[in-house]
């Protein structure tokens, strides 16, 4: 069996699955993980609509995001994100991307507070400083962003792109 015939004896099953139980959300889930597997967005899309009215659950709600993100559905994914926030407000993972998709629709104000609280918790993650820092540049907020690079500084002390940075705001002073 070729992969691609796997797949699609594996979609074969879960739709007979849900012939029979059109409520099954664990046929749903699992198809729309097969159609996000295989490329196929809009069907998963669909099928996580389907599954957030039966289950509202953050995962579910992350899952849409994505799924609307790769479809270029940017404020649908936004608001897939913060109603996977709302549910799970703890989950750096979720802060990221939520700040991560409002940058995406342009709303730069809107993300910091996210990526600072998410730098807060994931100290040691240079990905987040680096954002949180670019953001803080292109709203011209020079302490900000220079704290934020000497931040990722200690974290990554041979990161060439960090010490420009730094050596450029040494000449702003």
């Amino acid at each position: 069996l070729t992969k691609k015939n796997g797949e699609e004896e594996a979609e074969r099953l879960l739709i007979a699955a849900l012939t029979l139980d059109a409520h099954s959300e664990v046929s749903m889930e699992e198809l729309a993980m097969l159609y996000v597997r295989t490329g196929r967005e809009g069907k998963a899309e669909v099928l996580l609509r389907e599954l957030i009215a039966l289950k509202p659950e953050s995962s579910f709600y992350s899952l849409l995001g994505i799924v609307c993100e790769r479809q270029g559905k940017l404020p649908e994914a936004t608001e897939a994100y913060e109603a996977a926030l709302q549910r799970d407000p703890h989950s750096p993972k979720i802060q990221i991307t939520f700040a991560r998709a409002l940058l995406s629709c342009g709303r730069v104000p809107e993300a910091i507070p996210f990526l600072e609280r998410s730098a807060l918790r994931e100290t040691h993650d240079p990905d987040v400083l680096m954002l949180l820092a670019e953001c803080y540049e292109k709203l011209q907020n020079r302490k900000s962003a220079r704290a934020a690079y000497e931040k990722l500084a200690r974290l990554q002390p041979h990161n060439f792109t960090v010490k420009e940075k730094l050596a450029e705001y040494a000449l702003l002073v």
